[in-house]
């Protein structure tokens, strides 16, 4: 009987715990087109970015002046590379994590997104790199649907989450090498890959030195280094300078550096998401009880 029951019941597993089977599932209950009651009270910036969004043709983006000086100055302009609009999501508790967030970030800005522990930054980055599924609302990456094309949308992400997917047995070298090869480079220009980014990160001192006993900031330098790979068009970094010394979060990240678009390794049209930055923003957007401030 055994011989019976083992297969069948490893099928049964395998179909109820598979990805696709479960976002899929989600996709059922997912309604993109309804709008969320209003926010009152919402700040002028905030209400004039939503407008933006929500209706494309009143207010072009550099139609107020805070949008064409100073670190609110679009550098590159064109079309948002990252479009939230009437974003929300709702856990089977009922807990509203994100609520009626709308918003688009640009080609070269650095967006920081800022906010208190379960003010919902995480679950947005966690929506728009695919990672969960919004109950309304939509998005897009690079004019990709995160939900109805997922895919696409995510070969055009780098991400570094807040909790470093580092393995313990291989040293910054091995990782680097390794994400390079699942990212499909050319195995001539893994090397130089790798090189330049151990170098833009800070980490050529201990290219061969084992995760477990890197510091906590190391571990961190790392998991932005592996965002990096490839170039992606959008790179979302969740904290990325936590655990780092005060000395390194002072500087710069190394996706806001001017040099960055020169490196031969990288994509110019790379743009971080941040969570949390020391680095220059170009804007920066607050959230509170998973509604969007300023």
């Amino acid at each position: 009987y055994m011989a019976i029951e083992f297969p069948i019941f490893f099928l049964i597993a395998l179909v109820l715990d598979h990805p696709n089977r479960m976002k899929r599932q989600q996709q059922l209950f997912h309604q993109p087109d309804v709008v969320p009651p209003a926010i009152a009270d919402e700040d002028p910036d905030v209400a004039r970015e939503r407008k933006r969004i929500e209706e494309p043709d009143s207010i072009p983006y550099g139609s107020s002046p805070a949008d064409n000086t100073g670190a609110n100055a679009s550098p590159h302009g064109g079309k948002d590379l990252v479009v939230v609009k009437h974003l929300c999501k709702i856990y089977d508790n009922k807990k509203c994590a994100v609520k009626n967030l709308s918003f688009g970030v640009k080609k070269g800005e650095v967006f920081g997104f800022l906010g208190t522990n379960g003010a919902g930054k995480t679950t947005t980055i966690s929506i728009l790199c695919g990672e969960h599924m919004p109950t309304t609302g939509r998005a897009t990456v690079v004019g990709y649907d995160v939900v109805n094309d997922a895919l696409n949308a995510q070969r055009n992400i780098g991400y570094c989450p807040q909790f470093d997917a580092t393995l313990d047995l291989l040293t910054v070298k091995e990782h680097l090498e390794l994400y390079s090869a699942i990212r499909g480079l050319d195995k001539y220009a893994i090397s130089v890959v790798v090189r330049g980014l151990m170098d833009v990160c800070g980490l050529a001192t201990y290219k061969d030195v084992v995760a477990s006993a890197l510091s906590g900031g190391n571990r961190r330098k790392l998991s932005v280094a592996i965002s990096l790979i490839g170039g992606p068009r959008v790179v979302f970094l969740d904290e990325p300078s936590a655990g780092m010394d005060p000395m390194r979060r002072s500087r710069p990240s190394p996706t806001a550096s001017p040099s960055w678009s020169t490196a031969p390794f990288a994509a110019s049209a790379t743009r971080p998401i941040s969570r949390t930055s020391s680095a220059p923003a170009s804007r920066w957007s607050s959230v509170l009880r998973a509604k969007h401030l300023q």
